[in-house]
């Protein structure tokens, strides 16, 4: 099985250097943690047989990040991504977005807590957004959504400028998550902060903290919709264990849900399933 995964990232990686020779200035969405480590050292081990790339041009778009979080947060993915994929030869870092900027942490520094997160002792409630009075507390909370919202909005705005994604690689999460759009996201759907369901806390609980952190932790994610915007985006995902093959068996037979977000795969030209003997059990 571990073979299997090398080769898929190996084949992932032949296609990222052939696009950013081709497009030098390519768009790019990667993976992060294990799987973007795993992807690393694919890229390096295949250009020590094709040759150097240089990706001073690449604009390399952050999947997802938790919040409310500090930079200086442990668990914040920001910084992990940049320290991860600036190591590519010539990577530039102000062509690395993220979700976090200097302006977020002023105001999180404004709130004078140890971590933000305590800002929601019960989780997020984004139906502030929609309250007309809110108490003092609640209206604390209910900037701080809006400050994130503006973060989802604008970096949104950056990706359709910039004429869409050249080229994403992610792993399968568990029910067909993909980046952080959970079951009844539209293959459209914008940007944007979202939720945790109770799949993507237990799977991400050790990145957070713990399955009580967890439960105060949101995502601002990348909406599915921002891969429908290039008509040529190279999609890669990458199923890695048994706990996804019902889903990479949906994704081979054409599968399209919103109730699946990787499904929206089968809606793109240029596609790509990449799966080990254990994720690929459903398919015998």
């Amino acid at each position: 099985s571990n073979k299997n995964l090398r080769s898929a990232y190996h084949g992932i990686a032949k296609s990222f250097l052939q696009q950013v020779k081709l497009k030098p200035e390519t768009v790019a969405v990667l993976p992060m943690g294990v799987d973007g480590q795993d992807l690393m050292d694919a890229i390096q081990s295949e250009m020590k047989v094709q040759g150097s790339v240089d990706f001073s041009q690449v604009r390399f778009f952050q999947p997802f990040e938790f919040v409310p979080l500090a930079i200086s947060h442990e668990s914040l993915i920001g910084s992990k991504f940049i320290q991860l994929w600036s190591q590519l030869p010539g990577a530039d870092i102000e062509n690395f977005f993220c979700f976090h900027s200097d302006d977020w942490d002023t105001f999180v520094e404004e709130l004078s807590l140890d971590d933000p997160r305590k800002l929601f002792p019960r989780g997020m409630d984004t139906s502030l957004r929609n309250r007309v009075r809110p108490s003092e507390e609640d209206a604390l909370q209910e900037d701080c959504i809006q400050f994130i919202d503006a973060i989802a909005e604008q970096t949104e705005e950056k990706l359709r400028e910039l004429g869409g994604v050249d080229f994403c690689a992610q792993a399968i999460g568990y029910a067909g998550r993909l980046f952080m759009n959970i079951a009844g996201s539209s293959h459209y759907s914008a940007t944007r902060l979202t939720l945790l369901n109770y799949e993507a806390m237990a799977e991400h609980a050790t990145w957070v903290g713990g399955i009580e952190q967890a439960r105060q932790t949101a995502a601002l994610t990348l909406g599915l919709g921002v891969l429908m915007i290039h008509p040529q985006t190279q999609l890669h995902l990458i199923g890695l264990n048994e706990e996804i093959s019902r889903e990479v068996k949906l994704l081979k037979n054409g599968e399209v849900s919103v109730q699946m977000p990787a499904s929206i795969a089968n809606r793109i030209e240029n596609a790509h399933l990449w799966y080990t003997p254990d994720s690929g059990m459903d398919l015998a």
